[in-house]
């Protein structure tokens, strides 16, 4: 996120360098952009899931929900052909397994980032802290 307001600039240099302080200090914070594009210092237990990482990710709990509810379907999908009943033999076909047991993980994953989301939106609602946008520094 590119901008030239000098304000701005001057407040993420204090966030930067209260940032840097709260890590010497032993504090295990993650710094981020908020939703309204200010530099914010999260704590982890403040932060949620990673949004937006590498390439093109997930950024809000209900996208996440979609996700895992269609990764759901798919290991479900995958489960059914696993053991014949749409193979063309009428032989079980266990290589679907491969794609039952990655969307089975897939879905538990998803559903350990929306916990640990509904546990950061609360914590940050507690302490008055601004969602997290996930955009790059």
């Amino acid at each position: 996120m590119f901008n030239n307001n000098p304000e701005r600039a001057a407040r993420d240099e204090e966030m930067w360098q209260w940032h840097k302080q709260a890590l010497a200090a032993g504090q295990r914070r993650v710094l981020s952009r908020t939703m309204s594009g200010e530099l914010y210092s999260y704590a982890k237990d403040e932060i949620g899931f990673r949004r937006n990482g590498p390439g093109n990710g997930v950024s809000t709990l209900r996208g996440l929900i979609v996700v895992t509810a269609v990764m759901a379907a798919f290991g479900i999908l995958t489960a059914v052909m696993a053991v014949g009943v749409w193979s063309p033999d009428g032989e079980p076909a266990w290589g679907f397994l491969v794609l039952t047991l990655f969307a089975a993980v897939m879905v538990w994953w998803g559903v350990r980032c929306a916990i640990s989301e509904i546990k950061a939106k609360k914590i940050r609602e507690q302490r008055g802290v601004p969602t997290p946008s996930g955009a790059p520094l």
